[in-house]
């Protein structure tokens, strides 16, 4: 997993992709792997979370793939 020091658009960006592909992310490794402080990450984080279904337990952060809908019939 490679995260560099970049702008907040590419963190975000990448973050989405990471996520999406499966990985399982710590926000306090990922700000150190980026260079930043770990409020930055969260922060992208949080704003990922707004657009793809991401959750957060255990100090892990990770994407729950939708499945398709339980129909009643």
């Amino acid at each position: 997993m490679i995260i560099r020091e970049s702008s907040r658009v590419e963190r975000v960006a990448t973050l989405t992709r990471l996520l999406v592909e499966g990985h399982k992310l710590n926000a306090a490794e990922v700000a150190q792997m980026a260079g930043v402080d770990i409020r930055y990450i969260q922060r992208d984080l949080n704003e990922v979370s707004r657009v793809i279904p991401i959750y957060y337990d255990a100090g892990i952060w990770y994407y729950l793939a939708q499945t398709d809908p339980i129909s009643p019939f």
